[in-house]
């Protein structure tokens, strides 16, 4: 490796990227900063942060680098340290929410008024989109973000399960979405995907519900909610309706910033557009 780091010192497993890093940077005549263990004299790898910027001579020629290397293992353990204790607290949030859905359930099956029943289904569900979403951050390699395909296609899995004549269908790309907007998307999405079951195929015994979602390039993320059922009575029904399902999804969409859509065309397509995210 060209300049002062030793290369036969820093971790095999860093070494790779390490040379890429630097390469192109000395190559392109670029500053660089870049992290990796190095092997200190007692045989201990310590993790530096390693920053060059380039040099050039009196007669403007490039020269080298100007470098400087910290020592971050101390901080990087306490961040390590942060992000377990971060995936230990959803995965309890996760399990109490499973264990609340689970407790609507059983009260929905034991409650003799159908009205009670349908009202513990529906806050059952609610309940059950949030525990998804904190499953999807889980296992995610960021503790900021979910993919909001794999968490959509499990919402739909999960709604579609509820019954057997209706089919679903996800077209959702892997999108990294922020815990604090996926988890109200998906309450909206969810609402309307049970609306769908209850009110777009009454006199049929089959239908499709189809969910897709796009990020445009600048960074827009458009989700749509399609059936091909008897279609709404009237496309201001969003607008002028009552029921505690729509007064959240609108309520949800304010809270994300997003605009929703309602087309009545072989069904009924809504369509929730959210502005890109703030950068950081």
């Amino acid at each position: 490796m060209r300049g002062s780091l030793r290369a036969e010192a820093v971790h095999p497993d860093d070494y790779d990227h390490c040379i890429e890093i630097y390469t192109t940077a000395f190559d392109a005549r670029e500053a660089f900063t870049m992290s990796y263990r190095l092997r200190r004299h007692d045989g201990e790898y310590r993790w530096l942060l390693d920053n060059g910027r380039p040099y050039y001579d009196d007669s403007g020629s490039f020269a080298g680098y100007f470098g400087s290397c910290i020592d971050i293992t101390d901080m990087k353990r306490a961040l390590d340290d942060k992000d377990v204790l971060l995936r230990e607290v959803h995965h309890r949030v996760r399990n109490n929410m499973q264990l609340i859905s689970s407790l609507l359930e059983m009260q929905s099956a034991m409650a003799a008024v159908p009205e009670t029943k349908a009202t513990l289904q529906d806050a059952a569900g609610r309940v059950r989109s949030i525990a998804l979403a904190q499953m999807q951050l889980h296992g995610a390699e960021s503790l900021s973000n979910v993919d909001l395909g794999e968490y959509l296609r499990s919402l739909v899995t999960a709604v579609g399960a509820m019954q057997t004549r209706i089919v679903f269908e996800v077209d959702v790309g892997h999108i990294p979405f922020s815990l604090d907007r996926a988890v109200p998307l998906g309450l909206i999405v969810n609402e309307l995907l049970t609306n769908s079951l209850k009110h777009a195929f009454p006199n049929r015994e089959t239908g499709t519900v189809r969910v897709e979602g796009r990020r445009a390039a600048d960074g827009t993320v458009t989700i749509t909610v399609s059936d091909d059922g008897v279609g709404l009575p009237s496309a201001e029904l969003m607008d002028r309706a009552r029921t505690l399902g729509y007064r959240l999804v609108k309520r949800l969409s304010g809270q994300v910033g997003a605009a929703i859509s309602v087309e009545r065309h072989d069904g009924t397509c809504h369509s929730i557009v959210l502005p890109p995210e703030a950068a950081g």
